[in-house]
């Protein structure tokens, strides 16, 4: 690793503008979960978490760039301490097991005033919309974040028509054989999965509204949900910055129908920030009957230093879960104090 950063350093003062930057986490967490319909009545449990992150890009003049992001592709790319799920290449006892190393997000484009366009595994910023229409079964907390590591594969970009900017995105979903025949000459036809999604950004005032539209293409015998709402930023109020989202997600071919509504909001104190959302969702799955979610996400950001070099960070956060897609009564409580390092 210490190899391949000094090669970095060297090209960067050679070929192009390369900057460096990046993240560390360690999270202690009380994870508690109950089911009461289950035979395992309550569970809790301790654990340790940890993950670093490497940022590199590279601006080679004119508006084109190249943009990768290094880490564990895991969930939230974060390891557990002393745990190998299951992996039996770990060389000693739980204690040795280690973080892989992956491509978090692998890109390149070109960004300009008007237009842009970007290719590969590439970001995109957390929302309601995003969880719903591709978590269906996960349609609280931040599925999308946690579990695509805030990415997507496909395309991406951008287009500026008079005052309005409109974002758009093509994610390659799933790839399948599309054309297959047996032995008796029997053809079978698959479509390649991919969702479309388009939002702009209306500002009113000192507000702001951001429309979102999400749809899916695939064989019918694939998900290939519809999913459409919007964002509201609502004036802020004596320091607090109070926001709402309503979205809808449809599927014909598994007959599911979701509803999300998000509160939020967020206030800057000398010492930090605080972050507050609540959710109410429901979901009607095929041959199943209605289940209501509500989810409860509490966090404050303490600044412990920072300069033009970095960041360190205490994050003390509470996340309560009551009912499931399967189960109302299921309930699952996280208490976690989250440490992290900025650097730039």
């Amino acid at each position: 690793m210490k190899n391949i950063l000094f090669i970095i350093l060297i090209i960067s003062n050679i070929f192009a503008s390369i900057s460096l930057s990046g993240d560390a986490r360690v999270r202690p967490r009380l994870d508690v979960k109950e089911y009461p319909d289950e035979s395992t009545q309550k569970q809790s449990d301790l654990y340790y978490l940890y993950r670093a992150r490497l940022n590199i890009k590279a601006d080679i003049g004119d508006g084109y760039f190249f943009h990768a992001k290094l880490g564990t592709n895991e969930i939230s790319g974060m390891s557990k301490m002393a745990f190998d799920g299951n992996n039996s290449s770990i060389p000693g006892n739980l204690n040795s097991s280690r973080a892989q190393v992956d491509f978090l997000e692998l890109y390149y484009g070109y960004k300009g005033e008007k237009s842009g366009l970007w290719a590969g595994a590439f970001p995109l910023k957390h929302n309601p919309a995003l969880d719903i229409h591709y978590y269906p079964d996960k349609i609280v907390d931040i599925p999308f974040a946690l579990l695509n590591n805030s990415s997507i594969t496909g395309f991406g970009g951008y287009c500026t028509m008079s005052k309005y900017k409109l974002d758009w995105f093509i994610s390659v979903d799933k790839q399948q054989t599309n054309s297959k025949i047996d032995r008796e000459g029997n053809k079978t036809e698959l479509m390649d999965s991919y969702t479309l999604g388009f939002n702009s950004k209306i500002n009113i005032g000192s507000m702001s509204i951001i429309p979102r539209l999400l749809f899916s293409i695939a064989d019918s015998t694939e998900y290939s949900p519809l999913t459409f709402g919007t964002d509201i930023n609502l004036m802020e109020i004596t320091g607090f910055k109070p926001a709402v989202s309503y979205y809808m997600s449809q599927d014909s071919n598994r007959e599911n129908d979701l509803s999300h509504i998000r509160l939020s909001v967020k206030k800057q104190f000398d010492l930090g920030q605080l972050k507050l959302f609540y959710d109410l969702a429901s979901s009607k799955q095929k041959d199943s009957e209605k289940m209501d979610l509500t989810y409860l996400w509490a966090s404050f950001s303490y600044m412990l230093h920072e300069n033009e070099f970095g960041s360190i960070k205490l994050m003390p956060t509470v996340r309560i879960q009551n009912g499931s897609n399967s189960n109302p009564d299921f309930s699952r409580s996280k208490f976690e104090l989250t440490t992290e390092i900025k650097f730039k």
